[in-house]
Parts: C-alpha cells; sequence; structure tokens
C-alpha cells in the first residue's frame, strides 16, 4: 500500500487481494443523432440544438465564475483596508459549520494542526466578507423587501420557514450589494 495510505498499519506493506470475477459486461452506448436526441423526450429536437444548449450552459456557467472571482477580488480588496474585531465564539461557530459542511471529524481534525488552521483561516475570511457585505448593505440600505424575499421562498419547497427565510434573505442581499 501507498505510503500515505488510509489505513496506517498497512502503508508501505505489500498486500495481496484474492478476487473473484463475477461477470463481464461490454456497454453499447447508442448513436448520438437526432433520432437518440428525440427518443430523450426532452426540449431538443435536435443534435445541433442540444450542442447548442450544452454551449449556452457553458458559457453562463464561466461568466458566473467571472463574476464570483470579480466579487471575492473586491471583498479581499476591502478586506486588507478593513479592520475586524470578530467573536471567538463566531469564529469556532463559523469553524464548526465548514467541518460539517466538508463531513470532516472535528476530533480528527483538531489533531492535524496544519488542516485545523486552514479552517480557521476559512472561517475568519468568511466571517470577514459576510460582515463586509451587512456594513454595505447596511450603509446602502440594500435590504430585500419583505414580498421579494417570501415570493423567493415560496419557490423552494420543503424549505424551513424562519432559517430558509433567513438564507434567502442574505442571499438576496448579497446579490443587491453586487449589482
Amino acid at each position: 500500500a501507498p505510503a500515505d495510505f488510509s489505513k496506517k498499519d498497512w502503508q508501505d506493506q505489500d498486500i495481496n487481494f484474492k478476487t473473484k470475477i463475477v461477470g463481464i459486461y461490454e456497454r453499447n452506448l447508442p448513436e448520438l443523432n437526432d433520432d437518440f436526441i428525440n427518443s430523450l423526450g426532452q426540449s431538443f429536437k435536435t443534435l445541433s440544438n442540444l450542442k447548442d444548449s450544452i454551449k449556452a450552459g457553458l458559457f453562463a456557467e464561466k461568466e458566473q465564475k467571472n463574476k464570483e472571482r470579480n466579487q471575492l477580488d473586491f471583498l479581499e480588496k476591502l478586506t486588507t483596508k478593513s479592520e475586524f474585531d470578530i467573536p471567538e465564539i463566531m469564529l469556532t461557530k463559523t469553524i464548526e459549520q465548514l467541518i460539517v459542511n466538508n463531513k470532516m471529524d472535528p476530533i480528527k481534525l483538531k489533531e492535524k494542526k496544519d488542516q485545523y488552521e486552514k479552517f480557521r483561516s476559512q472561517a475568519r475570511k468568511n466571517l470577514q466578507n459576510s460582515l463586509l457585505i451587512y456594513e454595505i448593505a447596511k450603509i446602502e440600505i440594500l435590504n430585500p423587501a419583505v414580498e421579494e424575499v417570501e415570493t423567493e421562498v415560496s419557490r423552494h419547497r420543503g424549505i424551513d420557514e424562519k432559517p430558509g427565510y433567513d438564507y434567502i434573505y442574505d442571499i438576496l442581499k448579497n446579490k443587491k450589494v453586487f449589482e
């Protein structure tokens, strides 16, 4: 096993495995043509329509990523010119949320100091960005209207009422800040 194998006692060891072949299969992919596209029952009538849609989707995704990168660059420049007094409890809660979002084991993560410090650094950056957006929205009075938030909440079925409302409110506020 390689030196970085997950089971420490197997690292740098020769390992033998016995396997049993249950079956060998050959996949026959359909020919990518207009007939196949029509059989999908989607809104695409021709292969050309599908290709155009894929290109448009990829272009939109690239544009969105550029927009997000520009927003992060803007926030980073503001961060360097700003002072923050972030309470430790707020930082700790944000680190815990990052750990949950990344499906990490908090106990094991604390043992890995360098990785924990990366989470701490990311949590601080996230909080700084959130505080900057909050402050810009407050100064520029960029809060979304109640009707706007409720309309958006109603589009999302199964969302928890209060946390969902707050989450969507924040998303809409962020959009207003960067418009």
